[in-house]
């Protein structure tokens, strides 16, 4: 992936999707390989459309909403 590039942490962004229950709840577990290097950047983004998107992160602002930003240390 280069610089600023979205990457789905699977790979393929055929796993990478997770859906609520009514109360709002979800939780994922995810190993990734290889290593993330340090410096990068995990980011949670919300689907309007409740589809999954794959490989694409979605129309930014339209279906796709960025909801978290998380950076790994160096």
């Amino acid at each position: 992936a280069q610089p600023g590039e979205l990457t789905p942490l699977d790979g393929t962004g055929s796993g990478n999707s997770v859906v609520a229950d009514e109360g709002g709840s979800a939780t994922s577990t995810m190993l990734v390989s290889p290593v993330l290097a340090g410096g990068s950047a995990i980011v949670v983004i919300f689907h309007s459309d409740g589809a999954p998107h794959g490989m694409s992160p979605g129309a930014p602002g339209v279906t796709s909403h960025t909801q978290l930003i998380a950076r790994l240390p160096k």
